[in-house]
């Protein structure tokens, strides 16, 4: 009853907007759980206006959080999936699979940054809100590799705005023109060291960022 009131809410004007894949990887996830009950839940939001119904049908087709969070393909999506997951049922899982995708922020590839850029701002504007967060980003820390602590324990530093000035450091960073290549020190992470980047991309505006760049739903 209370997941049929939630689906039938999510209909509220602009509740959706800019939210829809945290949205989708609670439905998965609540579904994936609840097996018997999707039948019932889906027909309630066949009712609903058609955002609702896209994010339900997107939930379905994800085919359950195996599938949907251990595959290999990375997303900002799939960030914002594995939030709207963990908000779902508090599975710590799906905290740890953003806290492994951090690292790719030291990749030449710029959609791999933005992976990893958000995955860790997201774990750093939560962590003083949900302490599950930081248990869990405790618990993992002995088992990541070195980059990985080191950006671990900057996000357990509790300073999300420090996190994301860092990041954007970064990112300007490595956005300088191609004959000046731009050197940038990943620093204080254990294991780190220079990385260069070449690269004429332009960088995203705040919204393009997606909610994982600090969701609070």
């Amino acid at each position: 009853e209370l997941m049929g009131r939630a689906i039938a809410g999510l209909g509220a004007p602009g509740f959706l907007t800019d939210r829809k894949n945290v949205f989708i990887g609670f439905v998965a996830e609540v579904f994936a759980a609840n097996p018997s009950q999707v039948e019932g839940w889906r027909q309630i939001a066949s009712r609903q206006p058609q955002d609702v119904q896209d994010v339900v049908k997107a939930a379905l087709d994800l085919d359950g959080p195996v599938e949907v969070f251990a595959r290999k393909y990375e997303s900002v999506a799939q960030n914002d999936r594995c939030w709207g997951a963990f908000f779902a049922s508090g599975n710590p899982d799906h905290l740890r699979r953003l806290a492994a995708r951090m690292h790719l922020i030291g990749e030449a590839d710029g959609a791999k940054f933005w992976i990893g850029a958000t995955a860790m701002w997201s774990l750093a504007r939560n962590v003083s809100e949900h302490p599950a967060v930081r248990i869990t980003l405790a618990a993992y820390r002995p088992d990541a590799d070195g980059i990985t602590r080191g950006l671990i324990d900057r996000v357990l530093d509790g300073k999300p705005e420090e996190t994301r000035t860092w990041l954007t450091g970064l990112w300007k960073a490595r956005t300088t023109p191609a004959d000046k290549p731009g050197q940038i020190l990943v620093n204080g992470v254990p294991g780190g060291g220079e990385r260069s980047f070449q690269s004429s991309e332009t960088a995203p505006s705040p919204s393009q960022m997606g909610p994982a760049f600090g969701p609070k739903p």
